[in-house]
């Protein structure tokens, strides 16, 4: 009985000892999947940093937003990154052309005679945030026009603009001097409500107490129960409208810095949605709107968690008149994780690109084609 216990003890103290070194190493480890900047010269920078350095510019703007300054050259890097187009060092590489947006270099304000241009407004999904710019949907969608067509997108993604007012502000005060014969303006969810951050308040904080006290217990409650980025929600409450209800004394907006005008809620993207369509409408203009879903619950329709904004922003174009692309059908049903550029990065990767080309660029066809009857 005494060498039974003995042993007991002998495999506690030897479990204990294992842990405890477990434990020490994951403290000691880097994380496993990591996104950060780094510069051309393959320096890790921070984002105070490149402003010390020039690389970035504020106080231009409405809201004080930043702009890279024309020429900047950087890598997107996701340390453990896998995706087949990031190099050896799990980098992607921007380059800002002279007009300070992500396109080519040659690109002009003059549009050449024949060429029909398609002016690509939004945030990081246009800007093709973690994918090589030829491999994002507004270069893409180039290749699905007949070359006599001469269809020519300018990506303006994240150029100073983030929410859809700053859309509307960017083109009558900025990048109408390319004289687009289209103008899509791409709306992800976090234009439409305080997403997806905010979301992390409803869901359950599984063993929150134990992931806090234990790098380990994080790294396998992580692994095996509670994935990073992914959304355990409760499918029964309606959190698009929890969401757009929001008021704008609730502390989610003073926790995130930004404010409740930006969303729809107060109406706000709604009224930049019409000068939009009325500045292009003035200018025969073909102005269109494209809704991304948010990459997350897509497996299953009923387990997504985010109908309810989709089908405000479906509502108000009809009534509006505003001609409209949802592309959440082109994703359900696909595992959501397989979709995202990195497990620390959940925008779009060049297979979401890929499977968002044939819509939008079916839908510029439409907007063009339409265009042309009046």
């Amino acid at each position: 009985m005494k060498i039974r216990l003995l042993r007991l003890l002998l495999l506690l103290l030897a479990l204990g000892f294992a842990l405890g070194a477990a434990e020490f190493a994951c403290r000691l480890l880097p994380p496993t999947h990591e996104a950060y900047f780094e510069d051309e010269h393959r320096q890790r920078i921070t984002y105070a940093e490149a402003k010390l350095r020039g690389l970035v510019q504020e106080g231009t703007l409405p809201r004080g937003r930043a702009t890279w300054v024309p020429g900047t050259r950087f890598y997107l890097c996701y340390r453990g990154g896998a995706r087949p187009y990031m190099d050896d060092r799990g980098g992607v590489l921007v380059e800002i052309n002279d007009l300070g947006i992500r396109d080519r270099k040659e690109l002009t304000y003059d549009k050449p005679k024949g060429e029909t241009r398609v002016l690509c407004l939004g945030d990081s999904f246009t800007f093709g945030w973690g994918v090589p710019a030829e491999l994002a949907w507004p270069r893409r969608i180039e290749a699905e026009f007949p070359s006599e067509t001469r269809l020519r997108t300018v990506n303006t993604g994240a150029a100073g603009t983030l929410y859809v007012d700053e859309y509307w502000w960017a083109l009558r005060d900025r990048f109408g001097r390319f004289d687009p014969d289209v103008v899509l303006v791409t709306l992800c969810l976090n234009d439409v409500a305080l997403i997806p951050d905010t979301i992390n308040w409803f869901r359950p904080q599984r063993h929150a107490a134990l992931r806090r006290s234990s790098r380990l217990a994080d790294l396998l409650i992580g692994l095996f129960l509670d994935p990073p980025n992914q959304l355990r929600l409760d499918p029964g409450p309606d959190y698009g409208r929890v969401l757009l209800d929001l008021p704008a004394d609730n502390p989610l907006f003073a926790l995130r810095a930004e404010k409740h005008e930006y969303f729809w809620g107060s109406g706000g993207p709604q009224a930049a949605l019409r000068e939009l369509r009325d500045h292009c409408h003035q200018r025969e203009i073909a102005f269109g709107v494209v809704v991304w879903p948010l990459f997350q619950g897509l497996e299953r329709r009923e387990d997504y968690p985010f109908h309810t904004l989709h089908e405000v922003v479906a509502g108000f174009c009809r009534a509006e008149g505003i001609r409209h692309l949802d592309l959440l059908d082109t994703f359900l049903g696909r595992e959501s994780r397989s979709l995202w550029v990195d497990p620390a990065d959940a925008h779009g990767n060049e297979i979401a690109h890929a499977l968002a080309t044939p819509p939008i660029a079916a839908f510029v066809r439409d907007l063009l084609a339409n265009r042309r009857k009046k």
